[in-house]
């Protein structure tokens, strides 16, 4: 065999290898959001914190985008996924920790308010970013403990399976809250 017919063969194969790659990932551009606490300190929270639901200020409901198809959650929302993971969170750092809406009967020491502003994962070829961003507001009566904006960003080039964006998107929400997590209970010593 020659070697321009060689290359021609090798040409073909990765062709042929990687053509079923153009449709892999989420079935059907849905997408389950799951959460694993990553936890921290226990007992490094001592009050009790009810959190807000989440606003979503994205001006989208997809959270990514596979190619040339958007990508949506299979299950839960957006906010309903973030709150209840760092509700997780601070729990995991001894907080009594809620979600909570106007009118609870919860009567926390803090409250904690937040809003999404980012959370997309593109995909080109084999190369997949995931972008997010929130902000937070603890407050304790009328006086602001804290209030920051969390940012994140984590690539990875692999073959993009289902597997791959729901790992990517549970890391990605893990590393932000972790910072979240600590810093509020760091407030609420």
């Amino acid at each position: 065999m020659t070697g321009s017919m060689r290359a021609i063969l090798v040409l073909a194969v990765s062709c042929l290898t990687l053509l079923p790659l153009s449709a892999c990932g989420p079935t059907g551009g849905r997408v389950p959001l799951t959460y694993q606490v990553v936890g921290g300190q226990a007992g490094s929270c001592a009050q009790s914190v009810g959190v807000f639901w989440f606003e979503d200020e994205r001006g989208s409901s997809a959270i990514g985008r596979n190619q040339e198809e958007d990508l949506y959650p299979r299950s839960m929302g957006v906010t309903t996924w973030i709150t209840n993971a760092l509700v997780s969170e601070l729990s995991a750092r001894g907080c009594k920790a809620e979600a909570m809406s106007e009118g609870s009967p919860f009567a926390p020491d803090t409250v904690l308010s937040g809003e999404v502003t980012k959370v997309f994962l593109e995909r080109r070829d084999l190369d997949l970013t995931l972008d997010m961003a929130l902000r937070i507001e603890l407050q304790k009566g009328e006086d602001t403990l804290l209030k920051k904006t969390y940012k994140g960003q984590w690539q990875r080039t692999t073959a993009p399976t289902e597997d791959v964006y729901v790992d990517m998107y549970r890391q990605g929400l893990a590393d932000l809250l972790q910072e979240v997590a600590d810093d509020v209970s760091a407030k609420l010593r």
